[in-house]
């Protein structure tokens, strides 16, 4: 479901689940980071700490992001965003995880 919220890139970001931001963490490493750190009883902002994020083009919770990014990901469906971009996760539900 965590990767599964990237493709759905749109939807999550209008119900402010996850932001976009630049870093140089792989978008896979920051889910299983995700997963570990919130088995460990950390908060999403200790962990999107660790990630060295730096604010892209666009505010990181701007829909925009879902248009644009869309289009430069094409018609292969992606669990991932075209680099330095990754998506964090800032709000969701423990099944999401």
């Amino acid at each position: 479901p965590a990767c599964h919220a990237v493709v759905h890139i749109g939807l999550n970001l209008k119900h402010g689940a996850i932001a976009i931001w630049e870093t140089e963490v792989p978008q896979v490493e920051i889910v299983r980071r995700t997963r570990g750190g919130i088995a460990a009883g950390r908060t999403l902002e200790e962990i999107n700490g660790d990630f060295g994020l730096r604010a892209g083009r666009l505010a990181p919770d701007v829909t925009r992001w879902a248009s644009e990014l869309v289009h430069l990901m094409g018609d292969q469906p992606t669990a991932s965003l075209p680099e330095p971009l990754c998506a964090v996760f800032v709000k969701f539900s423990k099944w999401q995880v």
